[in-house]
C-alpha cells in the first residue's frame, strides 16, 4: 500500500489527547511517509525558554534564540517515542513531556513570532514529499491545501484517561485530577489564543475516536484515503 501522489499531504488537527500523535505515527509507518510532529517543536521552544531562563512573555528574546538554534526531528530511536527531537545537536526528547514543559508550552506557543517561524519551518519540511502532519492549526494554516484534512475529537473523560496513561508509560506519572486540570487549561488557551486558535478547517473530515481503538482509527483513515483515490 502506497500513496498515488509523491507529495500527498495529510493534515491532522484536534485538541490535546485525542490520539493525533499515535494516529500520525502509525499512519506514517503504514504508508512509509514522513511524520512531522509539530507539538514536539513547540515543546522544544518551551525547553529552550526554561533552559535559558527567559521570561515566557519576552517574544523578541525567545524568537531570536530560536532562530539561532538548530531544531531537528528524527525517526524515533525508542519504541515509546513518537519522534526524536534534537536541539543544537542534543537529544532533548525525554525532557519534552515533563511537568515543567507542560505548564508553559501553551503560553510560549501562542507567541506570534514563534508561530510564524515554526510554521515556515514546518512548510519547508513538507515541501515536495508525502507527509502526515499533526497539530492544532495544520489544516487551517500550515497546510491549507492538504489532500486530506482530519479533525479528531473524543469525549473529555477519554482524553484524560489517554493522557494519564501516556504519562505513566513514559515515566512521568501524574495524579488524575492534575491531568484533568491541565487538559482543561490547555483547551482554554488553545481555543482562545489570538494567533491560530484551534478550530476545524471548513473542509475537514471530523473523526470521533471516543469508541475507537488506534487500529480502528487507522483503518477508517485508510478507507477514507482509498475513497478519495489517494492510495493504490
Amino acid at each position: 500500500m502506497k500513496p498515488v501522489k509523491k507529495d500527498l499531504q495529510i493534515a491532522i488537527d484536534g485538541p490535546i489527547s485525542v490520539g493525533k500523535s499515535s494516529l500520525a505515527l502509525l499512519l506514517s509507518r503504514k504508508l512509509n511517509i514522513l511524520y512531522i510532529y509539530t507539538g514536539a517543536m513547540y515543546r522544544a521552544v518551551a525547553f529552550l525558554v526554561l533552559e535559558n531562563n527567559i521570561d515566557i512573555e519576552d517574544e523578541e528574546k525567545i524568537t531570536r534564540l530560536l532562530k539561532k538554534s538548530r531544531l531537528e526531528l528524527k525517526r524515533p530511536s525508542k519504541r515509546e517515542r513518537y519522534i526524536d527531537v534534537y536541539l543544537n545537536g542534543k537529544d532533548i526528547t525525554s525532557e519534552l513531556f515533563s511537568r515543567r514543559i507542560s505548564k508553559i508550552v501553551a503560553y510560549t506557543s501562542r507567541l506570534k513570532k514563534v508561530r510564524d517561524y515554526l510554521v515556515d519551518l514546518q512548510r519547508k519540511m513538507a515541501q515536495n514529499k508525502a507527509v502526515v502532519m499533526e497539530g492544532r492549526d495544520i489544516g487551517t494554516l500550515v497546510l491549507p491545501d492538504a489532500d486530506l484534512k482530519i479533525f479528531l475529537t473524543a469525549e473529555f473523560r477519554i482524553r484524560v484517561q489517554r493522557r494519564w496513561l501516556q504519562l505513566q508509560e513514559i515515566g512521568k506519572p501524574r495524579e488524575w485530577g492534575k491531568v484533568e486540570e491541565e487538559i482543561r487549561e490547555r483547551d482554554r488557551i488553545d481555543t482562545h489564543r489570538k494567533e491560530s486558535p484551534l478550530k476545524k478547517a471548513d473542509d475537514a473530515w471530523i473523526l470521533d475516536t471516543t469508541n475507537l481503538s488506534i487500529p480502528q482509527t487507522i483503518n477508517k483513515v485508510i478507507e477514507k484515503l482509498k475513497e478519495k483515490g489517494f492510495l493504490e
